[in-house]
């Protein structure tokens, strides 16, 4: 076995008899201070560290002052050469020990189109999704098969690999090795949301129709008809219906999974043929949920009929107004897309043709539909035996709930090979990669 693979395996307690006979071992470890934790997950050189220390913060200094600043600042500790400050010291003090999955097999064939996926989650853990999480992937000798991939999602990622092969003799065999981000949405108040769309606002309640103008009552008698009960004029008028309520806002897009920090070492091509990809994309923003319709207004109320009695005559009511439509409820604002770290991978000189780096922005969410308006109640009609045309007026329609705004897209992944920043790629391309790069 090669001595950096056992080396590797030692500082994670290893047992070498079980990886002498290739058996792969997958071990969640608690490591408790920050400097055992840089020897475990970085290959990196002297050289190396103070390379990365003088570029690390060009792509992603603009959240310094966020809270993702300080993780940062963390990872230039472990992956660069950066000291902590003791501002950070207290922050940082709440993830030790961190938790780490590691693996590590000292010879691993990957079949044809099969995606090893090392990724751990809080589930594995009992903890909250949100928390940061840790995977080493320590392989002697690595055969792959067209179409393999290694896949990591939303983990701080360290790979070190001595010899990769390409199996069989076929110069379009590429290794892919896909950084995504976490599958959870990431947004204040939206926890551990698998689901990234918001969702739908609540429609508004229609409203209540008015009551209708009372009646006299009347009885017959010999010289026509009776009066028995004299109501007051107003309660002849039918009355007005109520407004329908306004709906309700669409709920805001979970913010997109984050791509986080990786290391990846592959010490020796040891095929003459074959390729590396390198492809990394944060998670999309989730769409805004649509604002709730208004609820209608309720119709006016049907005014008394107008009757004649023997001593006394009553004018039919008026109709009632009808009530207002309520506004739809605005939609919701879409997520942004997902933040991205820096990816450093380190190869032989010669083998730098042979790789390539893949760099994706997630898309934004975009902004949920506004709601309907809710129609006007229409106006009651007056009683029969009317002179005047008293009806009743309809009410206001409501207006329509506004679009809600789409989410910010973010800079994509920044990708270091031998500590030089590689060009991205069009923004929202496929992830595929033209194996004619490798002939």
């Amino acid at each position: 076995m090669n001595p950096e693979f056992i080396q590797v395996a030692s500082l994670l307690g290893r047992s070498l008899a079980a990886l002498e006979n290739s058996q792969e071992v997958t071990s969640y470890s608690r490591i408790p201070d920050p400097q055992q934790f840089r020897k475990i997950m970085s290959r990196g050189t002297d050289l190396s560290r103070c390379r990365r220390g003088k570029t690390f913060f060009d792509a992603i200094g603009y959240r310094t002052r966020i809270g993702q600043g300080m993780h940062d600042r963390g990872e230039a500790y472990v992956f660069a050469d950066a000291d902590l400050c003791d501002a950070d010291r207290r922050g940082l003090s709440n993830h030790f020990p961190v938790r780490l999955k590691s693996i590590s097999v000292a010879r691993k064939r990957l079949r044809a189109g099969q995606v090893w996926d090392v990724s751990t989650c809080g589930e594995d853990w009992g903890v909250d999704a949100l928390e940061e999480l840790y995977v080493l992937l320590n392989v002697g000798r690595l055969e792959v098969e067209p179409g393999a991939a290694i896949l990591v999602q939303g983990n701080v990622f360290s790979f070190v690999c001595q010899e990769l092969i390409h199996l069989p003799d076929e110069s379009e065999n590429v290794l892919k090795v896909l950084i995504r981000g976490t599958p959870h949405g990431v947004s204040t108040g939206l926890r551990d949301r698998k689901n990234l769309d918001g969702k739908s606002g609540e429609n508004g309640v229609h409203g209540i129709s008015g009551q209708n103008g009372h009646d006299v009552q009347l009885s017959s008698s010999v010289l026509g008809p009776c009066i028995i009960l004299k109501d007051s004029d107003q309660c002849r008028d039918g009355q007005r219906g109520s407004d329908g309520s306004n709906g309700c806002a669409g709920e805001r897009g979970c913010n997109g999974g984050m791509s986080k920090t990786a290391e990846i070492t592959i010490r020796s091509f040891v095929s003459s043929f074959g390729g590396l990809i390198v492809d990394v994309q944060p998670g999309d923003g989730g769409n805004g949920g649509a604002g709730g319709r208004g609820g209608h207004g309720g119709p006016g109320g049907h005014g008394a009929s107008g009757v004649v009695g023997l001593d006394h005559t009553f004018h039919c009511g008026k109709g009632g107004d009808g009530g207002n439509g309520g506004n739809g409820g605005d939609g919701g604002p879409g997520g942004n897309a997902g933040l991205s770290s820096n990816v450093y991978l380190d190869v032989q000189l010669h083998a730098t043709a042979r790789v390539m780096c893949v760099a994706k922005q997630g898309r934004p969410g975009l902004g949920g539909a506004g709601g309907e308006e809710g129609r006007a109640g229409v106006g009651g009609r007056p009683g029969r035996e009317s002179l005047d045309a008293l009806v009743g007026k309809s009410g206001r329609d409501g207006r329509p709930g506004r679009i809600g705004r789409n989410g910010k897209p973010r800079p994509g992944p920044p990708i270091f090979l031998n500590d030089f920043l590689q060009p991205q790629t069009t923004e929202f391309t496929d992830s595929s990669a033209s194996k004619e790069a490798f002939h």
